[in-house]
């Protein structure tokens, strides 16, 4: 869960787009998209592993 401040800046944030009142620079929005496709691309692959390794065979101790 996200820390008070950091909810409280991004709730900002979501307001003054809602009210039309948020401005970016140019290129920011196209650098935002980017940098999400790659988080997004890592996060698939990170759950990609982790359900590999769920279903590996254990191996017992002897």
């Amino acid at each position: 869960m996200p820390e008070p401040e950091t909810s409280h800046f991004w709730n900002a944030m979501a307001s003054a787009a809602e009210r039309g009142n948020l401005y970016l620079a140019p290129g920011v929005a196209q650098e935002c998209d980017r940098v999400c496709v790659e988080y997004l691309t890592k996060l698939r692959a990170h759950k990609s592993d982790a359900g590999t390794i769920a279903i590996a065979p254990q191996n017992p101790r002897r």
